[in-house]
């Protein structure tokens, strides 16, 4: 059993699952356990199967000195709800905080609900690549794009904590565009009704949707079927010399220097840190931005501007909510 004035509960609020640790001030992860959340689960499911973690890991190591919780938005963090969920669409103003208050029945072991890619931001901050800086950004490549900012070693939150929506800042260049077109590829609306959107053209779903609509208007992949495939999948190819697959990636890797050069030219970040699943091609993506980057940020900042990716993003939700629970222990 974990001493409690050590640990932090960790919970971690995916699209078809809820993963939760048990992490040490130092970020080990004592011990997880993770249960499905069925797309037609509703508020009571969804809440049922939480409880179940936190009954085995308390029974297992008593009660934390803190919990976090992050989640996908959009959220209302001050009343501690999820208000809806994209990939559980039953689940409707959950009182996610309120529950755990309750499970956990001690008035002094604050309980704090925040944005999956703030909590990022906090994970890198205390436990990841982000240590020993002030000011940074993280992007979360997976299926969406999210965005944690570090200003002052504090998250920047903005208005009701929906800050720094990166996924949704317009990034079309006329390079980018004339990409496109040469290859009839068309710009696809965002699920936040935009069109031109970073999470568009360099989230695992748009890889994925790219890769699929250049098969049909060439020659289909190395040694594969036309099914779509997983961004992971069609990074294995883009290693492997398949053209459709590499053009994916230039795609996505020059939106995302787009991003990173207008957020470099707003706020001055010296370190950009790419998490996510995404993370692992960042030998596809990262020649891209570094094209962009060097070719339109200026020199001034060119100079001490880094840009890094993680390794090993299974357990980098759980590692952000244990971000969240330190930050506020």
């Amino acid at each position: 059993m974990a001493d409690s004035s050590e640990f932090t509960l960790a919970v971690d609020i995916g699209g078809t699952t809820i993963k939760a640790g048990i992490v040490d001030k130092q970020g080990k992860i004592i011990e997880k356990r993770s249960e499905n959340t069925p797309g037609a689960q509703d508020n009571t499911a969804f809440l049922n199967s939480l409880g179940s973690i936190l009954d085995f890991l308390f029974s297992r190591h008593g009660l934390p000195s803190s919990v976090g919780i992050g989640s996908p938005g959009p959220l209302d963090i001050q009343k501690g709800k999820i208000i809806s969920s994209a990939n559980m669409p039953a689940i409707r103003d959950c009182n996610i905080v309120e529950f755990v208050q309750k499970k956990i029945n001690n008035p002094n072991i604050p309980v704090h609900l925040d944005n999956d890619a703030n909590c990022a931001g906090l994970g890198q901050l205390y436990f990841g690549m982000g240590r020993g800086h002030d000011n940074f950004a993280v992007f979360t490549l997976g299926t969406g794009v999210g965005g944690g900012l570090i200003l002052e070693k504090n998250i920047f939150r903005g208005y009701n904590g929906n800050g720094f929506e990166i996924g949704h800042i317009p990034v079309l260049d006329m390079a980018l565009m004339d990409l496109l077109q040469n290859k009839k590829l068309t710009i696809r609306r965002c699920g936040c009704s935009a069109m031109g959107c970073l999470e568009t053209f360099s989230s695992a779903m748009a890889v994925s949707e790219n890769y699929h609509s250049l098969l049909h208007a060439g020659s289909p992949p190395l040694g594969k079927s036309t099914e779509k495939l997983t961004a992971r999948e069609i990074a294995d190819l883009a290693r492997g010399n398949d053209e459709n697959a590499q053009l994916s990636y230039q795609i996505a890797g020059h939106a995302l220097g787009l991003a990173i050069t207008s957020v470099t030219h707003l706020l001055n970040l010296p370190l950009f840190i790419l998490t996510g699943g995404m993370a692992g091609a960042g030998d596809l993506l990262k020649p891209h931005i570094q094209k962009v980057v060097q070719s339109r940020v200026f020199p001034v900042f060119k100079n001490r501007l880094e840009i890094v990716f993680t390794e090993g993003d299974a357990d980098s939700g759980i590692l952000g909510a244990a971000g969240l629970g330190h930050a506020i222990r």
